[in-house]
């Protein structure tokens, strides 16, 4: 597996039908990492579908503009893709989005009592979550310490479910 980034900004579909446009920020803004887990949709391709649909949970009736995330690593094969520009202030994690990235996994992993039909993240999607979180601390000047569990930074226990969680742990205790 070839760890690359694909930037598949521009060739991603963007809601036509909302009014709504990404807000933009400084970059020197960026201070945080938050990882997700997409709960149902395992390609960038189908969870950009589901974020821009009047069905999704964040803006329903409307749709979001784009993918709520500026990276999505793909289930099963780890490719990751570029889904935003960095200074889009796209919405992933209320009161925390003017500062952080957001990174999904595709899937639907196990939290606690919370059973997901793919249980775990696969091989390549940790190798590639990863690189990426390297990447982005190297690029941003991030410290281990401000990469964050979408559920450490809101109630949202699932996400990104235990094995993400158990990885960003023992990723911060090296």
């Amino acid at each position: 597996m070839s760890l690359t980034i694909t930037n598949s900004v521009n060739t991603l579909p963007w809601n036509e039908n909302s009014a709504n446009r990404w807000g933009k920020r400084a970059l020197s803004r960026i201070k945080k990492i938050v990882i997700h887990q997409a709960l149902g949709t395992k390609t960038a391709i189908d969870t950009n579908a589901y974020c821009i649909s009047k069905e999704n949970h964040t803006k329903p009736g409307v749709g979001l503009p784009h993918i709520a995330y500026h990276f999505f690593i793909d289930m099963p094969n780890g490719e990751i893709h570029q889904c935003n520009a960095y200074d889009n202030l796209t919405w992933h994690v209320k009161g925390h989005n003017t500062i952080s990235l957001g990174v999904c996994l595709g899937g639907f992993f196990d939290y606690g009592s919370t059973k997901g039909r793919d249980h775990k993240p696969t091989l390549q999607q940790l190798t590639s979550l990863d690189f990426l979180i390297n990447y982005l601390m190297d690029k941003f000047s991030i410290n281990i310490e401000n990469v964050f569990a979408h559920g450490e930074l809101q109630t949202k226990p699932s996400c990104p479910g235990a094995t993400i969680l158990e990885f960003l742990n023992t990723k911060r205790k090296k």
